[in-house]
């Protein structure tokens, strides 16, 4: 059981978080200091990576192929990768993004392509790979780096992310290069070894910095 001091401290953590972000008001509210990519009492990708490389490889295998058979018109879109490019109609992007502090609480891996519009700014906002200056100065929400993507862009790469599949959606490949993407750019985000992520499938195919596409 949780005792009185624990429960005043999840009380005032939980507030803070409803603070900072009012327009999400919904519970259950985590403590601020919790993120997906960290090490806490929640498991957290970064923590399978840090357990078992294989099987955090697989998990992003499956849920980064799980998504792509629903996506219409799959051979239209390359990978969003260049900072603030939102995986919206004009762009011809698909995004694959965990959210650096996620909106449900299970592994789950945002999917996007084709979008008509989405909220940008001015907090934790967008659905690929976006930066929020609003948010720029503050560690909890990755320094304005809302999301982790499956591509990143180059700009990015001063912390151990910024990598991206060659192969474009719809390719041979694409899944196992993408999960192996994605590993190394959650290791960045969580100051994890992304050597840990060498043993994902397709990882020498991924060029660090950018898709060899440029997007």
């Amino acid at each position: 059981p949780q005792s009185r001091a624990e429960g005043a401290e999840a009380a005032v953590a939980a507030a803070a978080w409803q603070q900072h972000l009012p327009e999400f008001p919904h519970p259950p509210a985590p403590p601020r200091s919790w993120q997906s990519f960290s090490a806490s009492r929640i498991p957290s990708v970064a923590d399978l990576i840090l357990e078992s490389p294989p099987r955090a490889c697989q998990l992003l295998q499956d849920l980064v192929a799980g998504a792509l058979p629903l996506v219409r018109s799959l051979e239209l879109y390359s990978s969003c990768g260049e900072e603030d490019e939102e995986p919206v109609v004009s762009n011809r992007c698909l995004a694959q993004c965990f959210h650096f502090r996620p909106d449900v609480y299970f592994a789950h891996l945002h999917t996007t392509a084709g979008a008509a519009a989405i909220r940008i700014g001015p907090v934790d906002s967008g659905l690929g790979p976006t930066y929020n200056k609003t948010e720029a100065g503050d560690s909890h929400a990755a320094h304005g780096r809302y999301n982790v993507c499956v591509c990143e862009p180059a700009s990015w790469g001063d912390t151990g992310r910024g990598h991206c599949p060659a192969a474009r959606p719809a390719e041979d490949g694409y899944a196992a290069q993408a999960a192996a993407a994605l590993c190394r750019n959650v290791a960045g985000a969580a100051g994890v070894n992304p050597e840990l992520c060498g043993v994902c499938g397709g990882a020498a195919a991924i060029p660090v910095g950018g898709a060899a596409d440029g997007t």
